[in-house]
Order: C-alpha cells, then structure tokens, then sequence
C-alpha cells in the first residue's frame, strides 16, 4: 500500500484553507510527505536521506516509534520510504530496547 501518496490526498482534499493554522499544517505535513516519496523513489538511499526520513517520526528515530499493533501514518509512511518491512521494523525496536536495558 502506498502510505505516502494516501496521506497527501487525504490532507490535501479535506480543504483546512478555511483555517491558517489548520492550512499550515497540512502544507508542513504535505511537505515532508512529499520529502518521504522522493527518498523512497531513491535507487540508493544515503544516510542523509534515512536522517531526513526519520525526521518525520514522532522522536525523530524509527526505533523509538509505536509497535505495528498501533496506526501512525508518520511511521508507516518512513518504513515505505526507507522499504523496511514489518520483520525489520520489529527487530529495529528489539535492538533499541535492549540498548536501553543494557547495564
């Protein structure tokens, strides 16, 4: 599923013009969806690229997002840019909280 392009057209078609705040957010978020679709188009993704990725996330970090169990269109739009499937994001989030434990 293309997570991304959903997330564009559903902010760009509720029509928030009516409201500044509202509308600046929405160009915000559109912006940074827009950032997510370039890198995920990216044959070779470079660390500047997983930076500005993750950038977008709640924390700033993938592995310090919410488990797979809850919906959250910032971190599912960053897996689709960075093509990391559900296998690899919960062994990303294993190895951040064993990182955390670790004495």
């Amino acid at each position: 599923m293309d997570w991304i392009s959903l997330a564009i057209e559903d902010l760009q078609s509720r029509g928030v013009e009516k409201e500044t705040v509202g509308k600046q957010e929405a160009d915000r978020s559109v912006s940074k969806l827009k950032l997510l679709k370039e890198i995920e188009q990216k044959q070779q993704k470079t660390r500047q690229d997983v930076i500005q990725a993750m950038s977008v996330t709640c924390y700033g970090d993938i592995g310090y997002c919410c488990g797979l169990s809850d919906n959250c269109v910032w971190r599912d739009c960053c897996r689709q840019a960075l093509g990391i499937d559900d296998e690899t994001y919960v062994q990303v989030k294993q190895k951040v909280v064993w990182q955390m434990l670790k004495p």
